[in-house]
């Protein structure tokens, strides 16, 4: 139990967070690099009790047979752990921990996934959010904006309707956003409805009194990672470990540091392309309350909702676009197909049957797909987006009250 006492220790509790690009090899030349030597050289390190961890979340766990191999080699010391299998193909995200787990969730499609576990010092049970939020391929061009837009929305509001403000909640995970840019503050939307609207604090930045991102904080693309595509990539800093304030107790980051990069004994070689953020938190009761919103803290939830909301109606535009234009081929591919098949009717001698076929075939499958994209894939698309839109402007007029 921790004490009232100021005099008394504070309680310390050690996160870690690692995408550790498991993608199986399906085909030849797919997959992740080295992914067997790096997945064991993942579960050694983790399995080890010298290194101090208490609660450990992974992605890109894509492998059944990866997250049992991680899961046998810890059970020594984080001896508690899921792999959450949400969607299609799973989402890919592991919460380990040296704690019990007592209860689990899944955001049911949206690659968020939820642990509660008791901390016995606490005498509480703690949130634990793990995420993988989709990719931002093109910087310039960046077609899933919107998509990544509404995850955040997701994340943030599931992150509100499961903690009270005495519930400790931890968020951690890829998060493919970056809050600054070499140093310039970007107006990057998604990081602020994780900071200002589900109330999730940077554990990397709190405290510090250099704000600006350098060489020492990215996470991704870095110049001594074996695995970077290019050695001229821009680094990014992506992966993170959040907080929440809690009514009555004193949340404070202890250590910080970057983990996991070059594997010991083997030179220039990596544990993923991605590395490690480790965040060891001091945790103190007190009898503060620090967790009603202040008005300044309202206007920027508010603010970011609206601008999310004006990033998801381009979203819902571009979708519409996408839509109309895969009909309109898909209606250019059925007449082509029925033009095929009238000329050969019409002059037998002139078409060969299994070339006929053969064309036939084909059209008909890019019609099929065509059809198949707009009316499903892009229409599910949109409403998805229409809902997101929905929940931020319900947001935003409930945190304005």
């Amino acid at each position: 139990m921790i004490s009232t006492d100021d005099g008394d220790p504070p309680f310390q509790i050690t996160f870690l967070t690692l995408n550790c690009w498991g993608i199986p090899a399906y085909a030849p030349l797919l997959g992740s690099k080295d992914r067997f030597e790096r997945i064991r050289a993942i579960a050694e390190y983790l399995s080890d009790p010298l290194n101090g961890l208490d609660v450990v979340c992974l992605q890109e766990v894509w492998s059944a047979d990866d997250f049992r191999l991680i899961k046998n080699r810890c059970s020594n010391n984080l001896k508690y752990a899921h792999l959450f299998t949400s969607g299609t193909i799973g989402s890919g995200v592991a919460i380990l921990s040296k704690f019990r787990i007592d209860d689990l969730l899944t955001y049911g499609g949206k690659v968020v996934g939820l642990a509660r576990i008791f901390v016995p010092a606490l005498n509480k049970h703690i949130n634990v959010y793990g995420t993988h939020v989709h990719a931002e391929y093109d910087r310039i061009s960046d077609i899933y904006l919107a998509h990544r837009v509404v995850q955040s929305i997701e994340i943030a509001q599931f992150i509100r309707l499961t903690t009270k403000p005495e519930d400790f909640a931890f968020l951690l995970g890829d998060l493919n956003l970056e809050s600054t840019d070499l140093g310039i503050p970007l107006e990057c939307v998604s990081y602020r409805i994780v900071t200002n609207v589900a109330l999730m604090k940077d554990a990397w930045l709190v405290g510090r009194e250099n704000l600006v991102v350098d060489l020492d904080d990215f996470t991704c693309e870095r110049s001594d990672n074996c695995y970077t595509s290019s050695r001229g990539a821009r680094p990014k800093r992506i992966d993170y470990i959040t907080f929440k304030t809690v009514k009555n107790y004193s949340v404070s980051v202890a250590e910080r540091r970057l983990d996991m990069n070059q594997i010991p004994l083997r030179s220039g070689f990596n544990y993923s392309d991605h590395v490690a953020v480790r965040i060891k938190f001091s945790i103190k009761r007190n009898n503060k309350d620090d967790t009603v919103l202040t008005p300044d803290q309202v206007s920027l939830a508010r603010e970011c909702l609206k601008e999310a909301s004006g990033v998801v109606d381009e979203g819902i535009a571009a979708s519409r676009y996408n839509r109309m234009f895969f009909f309109v081929l898909a209606t250019l591919f059925f007449i082509a197909f029925l033009s095929i098949l009238y000329y050969s009717i019409l002059f037998p001698d002139t078409y060969r049957v299994g070339t006929v076929m053969i064309i036939s075939f084909a059209l008909a499958l890019f019609f099929g797909f065509y059809i198949w994209h707009g009316a499903i894939v892009l229409r599910s698309e949109e409403n998805a987006l229409l809902e997101a839109k929905e929940e931020a402007e319900i947001l935003h007029q409930s945190i304005a009250q």
